[in-house]
């Protein structure tokens, strides 16, 4: 990539994690012009501005972005190429912080580029996406936590006062929509992994449980209450399970 060219970039697909190390990257680049120094260096510089949602926000607000919009206007330093403003997983964003964005995204200033992750294009609205060079992760393959996955078929094979109480000694998780989308990830390919070689009965329950967990991670999104959403998903797979 070009650091003097596309200064606007939105980078979708893959997992959040990969979004963000793919988003460090490129900031390396734009900032070093060196793919080498991207982690580490981009993470100290000065010259990143980065901007996410903590776990005790509900959105990224119009605050934020216009105090982040002040920082870019900052010339960068004399080692560096550009500043760069990193906004991690921007869908999380209010559509005023969104369009708050717009004119920046469009014509950036000459010395700053900006970054931004989401899901996917249609997560953000339809004029942040178009002014944006788009970059997608391929997702990559990774082994399944043996803990995890034993965590969940004890879910999976369980009453469902099992997983109520499982709800309530993972209080924490469920109240933080990051944890539980990764954890949502997993799930996900321990179902697929599930799915080979089994009757057809148990597959139809294995199709419905990923039905409910893609509109999970659709409706995690919004304002939508995680605890019911869970709620909604043990009931599924538990009424799948007694037919």
């Amino acid at each position: 990539m070009n650091n003097k060219g596309v200064k606007s970039l939105m980078i979708t697909g893959g997992t959040q994690q990969q979004r963000r190390q793919k988003a460090y990257e490129l900031a390396g680049i734009l900032i070093f012009g060196q793919k080498e120094q991207d982690l580490e260096n981009a993470k100290k510089t000065a010259d990143l501005v980065e901007l996410t949602k903590s776990d005790d926000e509900k959105e990224i607000s119009i605050e934020q972005i216009r105090e982040s919009i002040t920082n870019l206007q900052l010339q960068p330093s004399k080692n560096t190429l550009n500043k760069v403003l990193m906004i991690a997983e921007f869908n999380q964003a209010t559509h005023q912080a969104q369009n708050c964005l717009l004119k920046t995204l469009e014509e950036p200033p000459e010395h700053a580029a900006i970054v931004i992750t989401c899901p996917h294009p249609k997560t953000v609205l339809p004029t942040i996406a178009s002014r944006c060079h788009q970059i997608k992760v391929k997702s990559s393959a990774q082994p399944i936590d043996q803990s995890i996955e034993n965590e969940f078929n004890a879910l999976w094979e369980s009453n469902l006062a099992f997983s109520l109480d499982w709800l309530e000694k993972n209080a924490k998780l469920v109240e933080n929509k990051n944890q539980l989308r990764e954890k949502v990830g997993w799930w996900l390919a321990i179902l697929r992994k599930k799915i080979r070689g089994l009757n057809t009965s148990e597959t139809d329950r294995i199709v419905t449980a990923i039905e409910k967990l893609y509109l999970m991670e659709e409706r995690l999104q919004s304002q939508a209450s995680p605890r019911l959403l869970l709620d909604a998903f043990f009931i599924a797979i538990r009424c799948k399970k007694n037919l």
